[in-house]
């Protein structure tokens, strides 16, 4: 009896769709929370703070987004070296012995830091805020090397749960200190380290088979450390200096202005942030996904994404226009902030293509060297125009205004050496959707807003006009069976 092995194929290929499927849902639920949480942080504590205690957690925020450096690139190595393979073919001991090592050396980085600080900082909120920031760095980093192994094996529904465990104590914790009345940016920071020590506890559940196991031999675990260290540490260089090419101008502009415009600008920065929830919930099952197909499909999947991506962004900027008026009627003391938007919008963009696209694409292919140069480039010039538009000419609109140039820079070159490595055409696109951008930011800071909204709008469709084809062939293989 001969068996059609068509029909098996068949049977995986369904499988296998449906558990992308299925993780995409999970994934996108668990942002979703996120983006409530993110948005009841936007919409509350800037009034129940004041700008000076707002602004020194926005510095908590900012100083915290840096701590997952600090593990020096063994979480990004174990997933870059995992990436695609199935949880229960780990070795336990090794990475039980890996996490007990790295918990370890968190411990004796933060306590010197925090001595650090003491002695050499004279703000004693700079001081609260990077002794949170250290407590936070323990915490953030265990739960981090648990995800990370979640991810990379696809099990995406755990991770998802982690999520909006740790996101929904915190929206709790902060609604209660709205009804408290609490006015002091160290008490919401406890309940931020609090949601992630409850979510790190969960981590740990899940992940117990390969934390609460016995030991592995000390020589073994540190070669086994050492090769995803030397893995993960171009993939981690390359993540500070990514952060870093919006971090200098922000830096700059705390020390060179106030802590309440620093507070300001961060807010804007937040709201236009908030369309990276999306984008976060498809990355972190493309990359599994990515690791697991033939090399031969690469390209047609990138092209499909991106066009979709780009359609999707570039349409949700029609909804800035009414999203303005709404925030500056609950904002009333942030109309400042809100005229921002208009200038920092666009950095979804740029953000959303690296974070889903480019990035998950260049590790999904090893080129951890060129996202480094990359990033290290786009740093040095970062530098540059942060002298310029701070120090030398003294313009807060221009320092923001650089924040989307260093971005779109960045993008443009990595996705254009992608783009070569894939052999497909990209600089069209590039170029189209940059004049977009370029339209959005001109309108909408220099004209009325619905002035502005018409005309991005027509500029909305022209654009759909232009890329027709390929907007119809999306939809094709979306609703095809």
């Amino acid at each position: 009896m001969q068996i059609d092995r068509k029909i098996f194929l068949k049977g995986d290929r369904l499988k296998d769709k449906n558990t992308v499927v299925n993780n995409l849902m999970y994934s996108i639920v668990a942002n979703l929370l996120s983006m409530f949480v993110s948005a009841i942080l936007l919409l509350v504590l800037p009034n129940l703070l004041g700008e000076t205690e707002y602004g020194y957690w926005q510095l908590y925020l900012f100083y915290t987004s840096y701590v997952g450096f600090f593990h020096l690139g063994l979480v990004d190595g174990i997933y870059l070296r995992i990436g695609g393979k199935y949880f229960d073919d780990l070795d336990g001991h090794i990475y039980a012995t890996q996490f007990l090592i790295l918990t370890i050396f968190e411990i004796i980085i933060s306590v010197v830091i925090i001595n650090i600080a003491r002695f050499f900082v004279p703000d004693v909120n700079k001081v609260h805020v990077i002794f949170l920031t250290c407590i936070c760095m323990v915490i953030y980093i265990a739960n981090n090397f648990t995800t990370y192994v979640l991810q990379a094996t696809n099990r995406i529904k755990p991770y998802a749960t982690v999520v909006m465990l740790e996101k929904a104590f915190f929206a709790i914790m902060v609604i209660g200190c709205w009804f408290l009345g609490v006015k002091r940016f160290e008490i919401i920071a406890c309940g931020d380290i609090a949601g992630k020590i409850v979510a790190m506890l969960l981590a740990l559940k899940y992940c117990k088979n390969i934390i609460f196991c016995k030991l592995a031999n000390f020589k073994s675990a540190v070669s086994e450390m050492w090769i995803n260290l030397s893995i993960g540490s171009k993939l981690v260089l390359a993540n500070v200096a990514s952060m870093l090419i919006t971090g200098i101008v922000r830096l700059a502009i705390e020390n060179y202005w106030s802590i309440e415009v620093f507070g300001k600008i961060s807010l804007a920065m937040s709201i236009s942030s908030m369309l990276m929830v999306f984008v976060n919930a498809v990355s972190v099952v493309v990359f599994p996904m990515l690791k697991r197909m033939e090399n031969d499909k690469l390209s047609d999947t990138y092209e499909k994404i991106r066009d979709f991506l780009m359609f999707v962004l570039l349409g949700a900027f029609v909804f800035y226009y009414p999203l303005k008026i709404i925030l500056t009627g609950i904002l009333p003391g942030y109309a400042e902030s809100i005229r921002y938007m208009a200038l920092m919008f666009p950095v979804c963009i740029f953000d959303s293509k690296i974070s889903l696209l480019v990035n998950t694409y260049l590790k999904a292919l090893r080129k951890e060297k060129a996202i480094l140069i990359i990033n290290v480039l786009s740093v040095a010039i970062s530098v540059g125009m942060t002298g310029i538009t701070v120090y030398l000419v003294h313009s807060l609109e221009l320092a923001v205004v650089s924040i989307v140039v260093l971005l779109a820079v960045k993008c443009d070159i990595a996705e254009i050496y992608l783009s070569r490595c894939m052999e497909i055409a990209v600089v069209k696109d590039i170029i189209i959707e940059s004049g977009l951008v370029a339209i959005f930011i001109v309108a909408s800071w220099f004209l009325d807003n619905w002035y502005s909204m018409g005309i991005y709008f027509v500029a909305f469709v022209v654009y759909c006009f232009i890329k027709r084809d390929r907007i119809k062939k999306l939809l094709n293989s979306v609703t095809k069976k």
